[in-house]
């Protein structure tokens, strides 16, 4: 395992164990995915610091705010990884207030929509990314009106984000989406999220559609088969970089090894496909960190911060979906 990927895979069993001692009740995947917000940043988790950042979303919100759902603790993540975590939080209110729409359905996909404005261009600029927003997110409904639902907001915030055109973007979105559903036909939902992060990759369709296949089928080919439900976007992201499919597959399997003999990392607690969803992204945050450090590929570091952020909001995507199946599976059987 390179010393980048390796220390990125410690930094995030590291943070693990700090965010389980302040959400100790949360799903085990939920923290991991905290864990994942601060190693993405190369950042160590404080649990004196979430602490006060959740007595902060305590004092300004009620009991029965949006923002103490699945969405609370990666809020307070973020908030602890600002200058200010009480600005931070103002300003995700006041964008949040912006929303005129999902009120009552998706709202933790309109937080973690809100989420992505307040990191990317803030408070001055959030209403015209909002409109941009739902312009993006009416083009996937018009296209695809019964795969496309609020979870598909947070994609929408990080394309309305990216200033791209949005009729090009919707357009690539299809090309896309017509390639990756010929391999994962069953999956139409997961093919939709692909499309959206691959529609983001500047290469024609058919030949990061490939890349994309071809990283999956290596995996699988190893041992290390990958998921084909929504973990595929994350490694949708993960094709998008200037790496060589071999070693995109060697780093996640290095990762995914290595983060297995971790606790809340096995398979029987957290399974070895989300697992592998996590060792992709860890890649991903490694290749950023490596990339950033050489002076030859400075222009394009910008781009692969972008893949990083795009997966991180992914990530936090299906671990609500995954949530969300959880309480109404248990529902069911009540």
């Amino acid at each position: 395992m390179n010393p980048i990927l390796r220390n990125q895979c410690e930094l995030l069993v590291e943070n693990r164990k700090t965010v389980s001692s302040v959400f100790w009740s949360d799903f085990n995947i939920l923290r991991i995915t905290c864990a994942s917000l601060y190693a993405g940043k190369n950042r160590r988790a404080d649990a004196d610091t979430m602490r006060e950042c959740r007595r902060i979303v305590r004092k300004k919100k009620n009991f029965v705010s949006d923002f103490r759902g699945n969405i609370n603790s990666m809020i307070v993540a973020r908030m602890s990884m600002s200058a200010s975590p009480e600005k931070y939080f103002d300003d995700l209110l006041e964008i949040n207030g912006m929303f005129k729409r999902n009120k009552l359905i998706g709202s933790e996909y309109r937080i973690l929509s809100a989420m992505i404005i307040n990191d990317t261009v803030g408070p001055a600029k959030a209403k015209e990314h909002i409109d941009r927003l739902y312009e993006i997110y009416d083009g996937m409904s018009k296209r695809h009106a019964f795969l496309t639902s609020p979870s598909d907001l947070p994609m929408a915030a990080v394309i309305s984000c990216c200033d791209l055109d949005a009729d090009k973007v919707l357009e690539e979105m299809e090309q896309c989406f017509s390639v990756v559903k010929t391999k994962f036909r069953l999956r139409r939902g997961a093919v939709q999220s692909c499309s959206h992060v691959l529609s983001l990759n500047p290469a024609d369709a058919s030949s990061k559609c490939s890349k994309f296949f071809e990283v999956w089928d290596k995996l699988k080919e190893s041992g290390h088969k990958y998921g084909s439900d929504y973990q595929l976007a994350v490694l949708a992201a993960l094709s998008g970089l200037d790496m060589s499919t071999d070693e995109m597959v060697r780093d996640i399997m290095d990762a995914d090894d290595y983060l297995k003999h971790n606790r809340g990392f096995g398979n029987f607690i957290l399974g070895a496909k989300m697992r592998r969803m996590f060792a992709a992204l860890l890649t991903i945050s490694s290749h950023a960190e490596s990339a950033a450090s050489e002076a030859s590929v400075a222009g394009s570091s910008a781009a692969i911060a972008a893949a990083l952020e795009i997966c991180m909001m992914i990530v936090m995507m299906t671990i609500m979906m995954s949530t969300t199946h959880y309480t109404n599976t248990n529902s069911s059987k009540s």
